[in-house]
C-alpha cells in the first residue's frame, strides 16, 4: 500500500514538473515547436494577441493624463509626430492542434492574423504642433493612410525528430488598396477679415477574397464558393530542435485572389470667422455608407517568403534568441531571459523591428495538463522607454491543453 502511494506522489510530481512549459518563442514562426508543448498523444493550443502602438502621445503626457494633470502639446514634446501621427492595431486569433503517434505528430491549424494601422498627412501634424503662420496655406495628400493586411490561413504540418513540413491556405480578409485609398487636409487663413478653414476629404478602399456582402447578410453559399475559388496555397518547412531550429515559410504555390472591394468617403469641414466680439465657428462632416463591388480585373495576393531561426537553453535559467527575416525586406528580432522552477516561469523579453521596440513580461503556469502564457508589452519608440518616448501596449495569452 505504501508503495502504491509513493508511486502515486512520483507519478503526480512527474505530471506537474517533469513535463516543459510552451515554449517562449511559440509555434508561429516554426510549426516544429508544437512538438515541445509538453502533451504527448493530443493537445491543443489556443493563441489571442493584441496590440496598440501609437507615435503621439509621449510617456510623460500619458502620465499627466493618468494623474488628471495638464497635458502639454507642442512640436517639442510630440516631436514623433511631425512627419505624420501613426496608430497600429495588430491582432492575431487561433488554434494549433496536435496528434501524436509513435513520434511521428500532425499538427492542424487556423489562424487570424493582421495589423490595421492609421497614418495621417503631415499637414494635420503641423496643424497640431507646429506654430501656425496667418495668411499662408497648408495642404497634403496621404495615400493609404490606411493599411490592413488580414489573413486567414488554416493548414497543417507533419512532425517527425524536429523536421516538419506543412501546407496551409490562405485568403486576404481586408487589405487596403493604396492607389485608392488617400486623404487630402488643406487649411487656409487671414488676418482680415479674420478667418479660418480646415477642409479634409478621405476615401478607403478595402480589398477581400470574400464578398463583404455575403459576409453582412450571412449568404453561406456564396461565401463557401469564394472560399473554394479565391484561395491560396502556400509550403513551409524547417526544422526545431532542443537547443535551435528554422524555417522557411510562405512559398507560394498558387496566388489567393481578391475581386470583391468595399469604398467608404467622407469629409469633415471646420469654419472658423470674426469680427469684432462676433464669433462664428462652425463644422460638417459626413461619412458615406459603404459602396459595394467587384473589381473589373482580379488581383493576385501572395505573401512574402519569411525565414526564421531560432536558439534557446532551457533549464533553471533559461534564455533565447529568434527572429524572422521577410524578403520584401521587412524583419524583427527577439530574445528573452527567464527563470523557470518547474510550475512557474516568469521571463523578460526584448522586441526590436525596424518601426519600434517593445519590452514584455511574461508569466507561465505549468499545470500538467493545462499550462498558460500570459504575456504583458510595451512598445515604445526608443530603447529605453523614457519620457519622451511614445508608448504602446499589448496583451498574448496561449494555452497548452492535452493528454
Amino acid at each position: 500500500m505504501k508503495k502504491t502511494i509513493i508511486l502515486a506522489i512520483v507519478l503526480l510530481v512527474s505530471l506537474v514538473f517533469g513535463y516543459p512549459v510552451i515554449p517562449v518563442i511559440g509555434s508561429s514562426s516554426n510549426l516544429g515547436l508544437a512538438q515541445q508543448d509538453g502533451t504527448f498523444l493530443i493537445g491543443l493550443n489556443p493563441v489571442f494577441s493584441l496590440g496598440f502602438s501609437q507615435n503621439l502621445l509621449t510617456m510623460d503626457a500619458l502620465n499627466a493624463f493618468l494623474n488628471e494633470e495638464e497635458i502639454v502639446i507642442s512640436k517639442e514634446n510630440l516631436s514623433n509626430a511631425l512627419n505624420g501621427i501613426k496608430v497600429a492595431l495588430p491582432v492575431t486569433l487561433g488554434a494549433y492542434g496536435q496528434i501524436k503517434l509513435f513520434g511521428l505528430s500532425l499538427v492542424p491549424y487556423s489562424v487570424i492574423d493582421g495589423t490595421l494601422a492609421l497614418s495621417l498627412p503631415r499637414s494635420v501634424s503641423e496643424l497640431l504642433l507646429e506654430d501656425i503662420v496667418i495668411n499662408e496655406s497648408y495642404s497634403s495628400q496621404e495615400k493609404g493612410f490606411v493599411r490592413s493586411n488580414i489573413n486567414i490561413t488554416a493548414g497543417a504540418g507533419i512532425v517527425l525528430d524536429g523536421f516538419y513540413v506543412a501546407g496551409y491556405t490562405y485568403l486576404p480578409l481586408t487589405y487596403v488598396d493604396n492607389d485608392y485609398t488617400y486623404m487630402d487636409v488643406e487649411y487656409t487663413s487671414s488676418a482680415s477679415p479674420a478667418q479660418a478653414n480646415l477642409n479634409a476629404e478621405f476615401s478607403v478602399k478595402l480589398l477581400s477574397s470574400v464578398n463583404y456582402q455575403a459576409i453582412i447578410n450571412q449568404n453561406i453559399d456564396s461565401i463557401l464558393s469564394d472560399l473554394q475559388e479565391n484561395y491560396g496555397l502556400a509550403l513551409e518547412a524547417g526544422f526545431a530542435g532542443k537547443n535551435f531550429g528554422f524555417a522557411v515559410r510562405n512559398v507560394s504555390m498558387k496566388p489567393a485572389v481578391v475581386k470583391y472591394f468595399a469604398t467608404v468617403n467622407g469629409y469633415f469641414n471646420a469654419n472658423y470667422s470674426g469680427e469684432g466680439t462676433t464669433i462664428d465657428f462652425e463644422t460638417d462632416q459626413n461619412i458615406g455608407a459603404p459602396i459595394y463591388g467587384i473589381l473589373l480585373e482580379s488581383t493576385q495576393v501572395t505573401i512574402p517568403i519569411e525565414i526564421t531561426a531560432y536558439y534557446k537553453a532551457d533549464g533553471f535559467f533559461n534564455f533565447g534568441l529568434f527572429g524572422s527575416y521577410w524578403l520584401d525586406g521587412n524583419w524583427k528580432a527577439n530574445a528573452y531571459a527567464g527563470l523557470d522552477i518547474g510550475i512557474l516561469r516568469a521571463y523578460y523579453l526584448l522586441g526590436i523591428d525596424p518601426y519600434s521596440y517593445s519590452h514584455s513580461i511574461g508569466l507561465m503556469t505549468n499545470l500538467s495538463l493545462l499550462k498558460a502564457d500570459l504575456r504583458l508589452t510595451s512598445t515604445v519608440d526608443q530603447l529605453v522607454p523614457i519620457g519622451t518616448t511614445t508608448p504602446g501596449f499589448g496583451l498574448s495569452l496561449r494555452f497548452s491543453a492535452g493528454l
